[in-house]
């Protein structure tokens, strides 16, 4: 049953990529659990579009951003690929250009029992160089209500919603990129 669950895993983050033009993986990346921007789903998500997409994973929702590119038209894709219906997507306020969109409920369940330690096999280290990446990704990205930074272990519904809440999943994202530079030193 568990494999089952994996591998449905697998084939949502596929549609997600193929709806945005990425390569299909033939496996989950690992990353670390209770974190929005290193989870092996968004992780395997950003897998050879990390230079210009941002996605964060939070308990319930797909936070999405990208440079130079439409968020509305890139989530879009991700919702058809994945049958769910364009109203369930969400524009975060101000014009940020930040969009939000509820994962299924089989990613739901993944990051649940990844974030309570029931999902050994998909822990694992950062890249430094993915650290990096991202950090300077994050670096370009309006936030609501400030112009502080970005993301890490407060979940993204969460923090979308409260500006307080907001800087310090960004405060935790920059000390999470941090750490990870720093441990692979």
């Amino acid at each position: 049953m568990a494999s089952d669950r994996n591998s449905r895993t697998l084939q949502l983050v596929n549609l997600a990529r193929a709806s945005y033009g990425a390569f299909q993986l033939e496996a989950l990346l690992s990353g670390q659990p209770l974190s929005a921007s290193f989870c092996p789903i968004g992780r395997s998500l950003r897998a050879g579009v990390e230079d210009w997409l941002f996605a964060a994973v939070g308990t319930k929702y797909l936070r999405v951003w990208s440079p130079g590119k439409d968020p509305v038209a890139i989530a879009k894709g991700i919702l058809t690929a994945w049958g769910v219906p364009h109203r369930r997507l969400m524009q975060s306020g101000e014009k940020s250009g930040f969009v939000l969109l509820p994962l299924p409920s089989e990613l739901r369940e993944f990051v649940d029992q990844l974030d309570r330690g029931l999902l050994p096999d998909y822990q694992g280290q950062v890249d430094p160089q993915e650290v990096v990446r991202l950090r300077e990704l994050a670096r370009g990205m309006p936030i609501p209500g400030d112009s502080e930074s970005r993301f890490g272990i407060v979940s993204v519904e969460a923090a979308s919603s409260h500006p307080a809440l907001w800087r310090t999943f960004h405060n935790n994202f920059q000390r999470t990129c941090a750490n990870q530079t720093g441990a692979s030193q």
